[in-house]
């Protein structure tokens, strides 16, 4: 049986880091509900929770003949907003064009070149989330984020071996 989300995992460890200067973040991987992910906000950072890849839990179709499973997933990639007081030219600027889009893109390619994913009709439907927030719980917003949801198709094959030396 192919678990979607490990394998998910499996893939988004080969993503290269997020660069800021000479500091390296490693891209942060991990799925559930919403309601899951909003506890996940709110543990303490002793480590960067950002830049933030998070599917959405959904149903998978598994061919167990063929050794594949297919899902119609949606995957959030976010970081905070650090100044969520600015408009969306700024947030683009910054979260978006510096971090957001780059994880994206490097995540489209892993898609692309991983051996094992192939995009469903190579259609995804993506949405700018500048300034999001997720939930108020009593106390203000846990936190804002900006962010690409992203809505695909993927399958997974698992009789092939996944590509480790993919170029990013």
């Amino acid at each position: 049986m192919i678990v979607f989300e490990e394998k998910l995992r499996e893939l988004v460890a080969l993503l290269p880091p997020h660069m800021e200067g000479t500091k390296a973040f490693p891209i942060r991987y991990d799925w559930g509900t919403i309601d899951v992910l909003n506890k996940f906000l709110l543990l303490p950072e002793n480590v960067s929770k950002y830049p933030l890849i998070w599917l959405i839990t959904g149903q998978s179709t598994n061919d167990y003949v063929y050794k594949t499973t297919r899902r119609k997933a949606k995957i959030v990639i976010a970081t905070r907003a650090n100044d969520s007081d600015k408009f969306n030219e700024f947030q683009y600027l910054t979260d978006f064009s510096k971090v957001i889009i780059p994880v994206y893109a490097n995540f489209i390619t892993l898609l692309d070149r991983s051996g094992i994913t192939t995009v469903i009709d190579q259609v995804i439907n993506e949405e700018f989330f500048p300034n999001y927030s997720l939930k108020d719980n009593g106390n203000g917003l846990i936190t804002i984020w900006n962010a690409i949801i992203m809505d695909v198709e993927i399958e997974i094959n698992g009789k092939r071996c996944i590509n480790k030396n993919i170029k990013f």
